[in-house]
């Protein structure tokens, strides 16, 4: 791939660009296990009666919201101490680098699905296949 596009993330807390080492990408692993946890626990419950036996339960109650990745500087964190997955600025400050992460959670990381890293790369890269094709 000739002529990668730099991608310049902004910092969640203070809006400045990250660039370097200067800080990371991250999302909260506790509230993707509880996601996960909560998905395990429609499937085991789908199709029950409902309270008061009203017929099963619709697929889409209580569905969990997708847990979102942020950006920080390391000095910006609110939550430096957290149990996050995190990505160095420095290892994914290209496009292409964004799409070899995206391949490595695709086939190693099967809690990518209960986190918003496809609507969040489309928001951070401007980047959409969607828009591309219209």
């Amino acid at each position: 791939m000739t002529n990668d596009q730099i991608v310049q993330w902004q910092c969640d807390k203070c809006g400045g660009d990250v660039a370097g080492s200067e800080g990371y990408l991250s999302v909260d692993m506790p509230a993707v296990n509880l996601a996960e946890r909560a998905r395990q626990e429609r499937e085991i419950h789908h199709g029950t009666p409902a309270t008061g036996g009203l017929g099963p339960v619709p697929d889409t109650a209580e569905q969990p919201e997708k847990v979102q990745w942020r950006v920080h500087h390391s000095a910006c964190d609110p939550d430096s101490g957290s149990m996050s997955y995190g990505i160095d600025v420095a290892d994914i400050a290209a496009l292409s680098r964004v799409l070899a992460w995206t391949l490595h959670f695709m086939d190693t990381k099967d809690w990518i699905r209960h986190t918003d890293w496809t609507s969040f790369v489309r928001a951070r890269t401007g980047v959409d296949l969607r828009r591309e094709r219209a």
